[in-house]
């Protein structure tokens, strides 16, 4: 007999006695009462359960032991429907892609990539924010918007060519300096959307000759950072590297590219044949991870289309400058800001014209 029987047959006897008891002391209609079987059923219960969960658990480390499977994890039954496939993303064949990336490297241009770090700089250096290099005699830029008051801009960006790996066409020395307003209720950073050139609220400055004799330079309007509108407080080191960079499909010729390039080459015939156009679009927007971050030169990067596309700015060909949002950096929602300029200006070193634009997502 096994332990289960043993304590069935204990609980039985137990009962019994309990009825007998009752008898002779006439209470067994008390116990046939609900009342009465509800307290002999709590009392069963309450002796009973332990022995019933330790037999559980007994039986269990049994079958453990001998290898037979647990109730909870049996096979269960093979269903005759078949379980649904995942659909693969579209990928082209690394042959393909090793085609496309000769295409793409038609359009390739030297940018520099900048990495910005917080920390202190000298008046000098090339960064973003902290204290700007200003001659003597230098006026230094006030917002022109007739709501502005004449506030001072602060400077957003500070380019040092002497400092810049050498990108051609740009000039090789002088530094260039780029303001933004530090207050700005309307919190869109000074851009006028309908005349992205016209330099009221912001201003980008060249100084072509430097005064290097400190105790001639001007100083600095006291900022502070507090309510401040702007993309971000205190001041960033710049680490400068040379690169290249394709053609990326915000940039409003990417469409001309795309129709009057890569699809006449060989590849493009291929692919055109072979896949669907949508999928080879979106897996061509994949191959350059360098479009974002902050650079001089390259292509631009922007977050909701290239405003060029439809405007009279499509000769505003140089990218100057951009500056992206990062964990420090923030422009709107996790936006990003370009500086554009037309090939003919930067060579005459004229920055009056200068396309500037922000957007996010």
């Amino acid at each position: 007999m096994n332990k289960t029987a043993i304590r069935g047959l204990v609980i039985l006897l137990i009962l019994a006695a309990l009825i007998i008891a009752m008898y002779f002391l006439g209470e067994l209609e008390s116990l046939l009462s609900w009342q009465g079987a509800s307290l002999l059923i709590a009392s069963l219960l309450a002796f009973a359960g332990p022995s019933i969960m330790a037999s559980n658990k007994e039986g269990k480390e049994k079958r453990v032991k001998e290898g037979s499977p647990s109730p909870q994890k049996k096979k269960q039954k093979k269903s005759s429907t078949p379980a649904p496939q995942q659909i693969p993303v579209f990928a082209l064949a690394p042959e393909e892609l090793n085609a496309v990336q000769e295409v793409f490297r038609q359009t390739e241009l030297p940018y520099v990539r900048l990495t910005a770090t917080r920390g202190c700089t000298d008046v000098f250096d090339s960064k973003f924010g902290g204290m700007p290099y200003l001659p003597p005699g230098f006026e230094y830029p006030h917002n022109k918007n007739v709501h502005s008051e004449r506030k001072p801009l602060k400077l957003l960006c500070q380019l040092n060519f002497a400092q810049l790996p050498y990108l051609q066409g740009y000039p090789s020395e002088g530094i260039l300096q780029f303001y933004i307003p530090f207050e700005d209720s309307e919190d869109i950073y000074g851009i006028d959307f309908d005349k992205p050139t016209r330099q009221d609220s912001w201003r980008v400055v060249y100084h072509r000759h430097i005064v290097e004799d400190r105790a001639l330079l001007q100083d600095t309007p006291c900022f502070t950072d507090e309510d401040a509108h702007f993309p971000f407080s205190g001041e960033f080191s710049l680490k400068m590297e040379q690169a290249l960079m394709p053609i990326i499909p915000s940039d409003y010729s990417w469409e001309d590219f795309f129709q009057n390039v890569l699809e006449i080459s060989p590849i493009g015939q291929v692919l055109k044949a072979k896949y669907d156009e949508d999928d080879v679009r979106e897996a061509l927007l994949e191959l350059d991870p360098n479009s974002t971050g902050h650079r001089v030169g390259g292509y631009p990067f922007f977050t909701q289309g290239d405003p060029r596309e439809y405007s009279e700015y499509k000769d505003h060909s140089i990218l100057l400058l951009q500056i992206d949002s990062d964990d420090e950096i923030i422009w709107g929602d996790v936006g990003v800001a370009t500086f554009l300029i037309t090939p003919d200006a930067l060579m005459r070193c004229d920055f009056s014209e200068v396309h500037y634009y922000w957007d996010c997502m």
